[in-house]
């Protein structure tokens, strides 16, 4: 192939050959990532030694609190009872389950299972009963159901969108991301 001759794609894209070097572009100092990476003095000042610390700067009280009114509401609405109370304690617990089950490997396991007595894993059934972590995942919400109609005509990930923008700012406010970094 010559300078100047054209290729065409199987899809119809056509394709012309230059010499290398021929075509101005970036310099190479252009090209250079200047920003420092990893985590930001915010993350670095505010993480201490539990895992906790970590999670919290991410998944923040005001995003729990969120899911903890929604979740409240939408069972008093489903049960027809203002009594009905989950405490901050509780959806912690029922988050603890959740990342317990899966650092398991028991993403795929019957929920019974998780509470045998024979097969049972002791710290889960220590940390919360069955009954109650199948009820909080019956009620589990995100948004508040009352304006949901309202906010989808707005916004297509309304169902989602307060939780998600807070964790997105968390995450921004606590990590730098370097030029050679994916998502699997």
């Amino acid at each position: 192939m010559t300078s100047g001759s054209t290729l065409v794609s199987p899809d119809g894209t056509t394709w012309t050959v230059i010499e290398a070097g021929s075509k101005p572009g970036r310099f190479r100092c252009q090209n250079v990532f200047r920003h420092r990476v990893g985590p930001t003095s915010h993350a670095k000042r505010n993480v201490d030694e539990t895992c906790k610390s970590a999670w919290q700067l991410i998944v923040s009280k005001k995003i729990m609190q969120h899911i903890l009114e929604c979740t409240m509401e939408e069972a008093r609405c489903e049960l027809q009872d203002n009594d009905w109370y989950m405490t901050m304690e509780e959806l912690d617990a029922f988050i603890a389950v959740l990342y317990i089950r899966g650092a398991i490997g028991a993403h795929n396991l019957d929920l019974d299972s998780l509470w045998s007595i024979k097969w049972g894993n002791p710290i889960i059934k220590a940390t919360m009963s069955r009954n109650r972590f199948r009820e909080i995942m019956k009620y589990l919400r995100f948004d508040h159901k009352s304006s949901r109609r309202q906010r989808l005509n707005e916004d297509k990930f309304a169902m989602i969108s307060d939780i998600c923008y807070e964790f997105i700012a968390n995450a921004q406010a606590c990590y730098i991301p370097g030029p050679y970094i994916t998502i699997d």
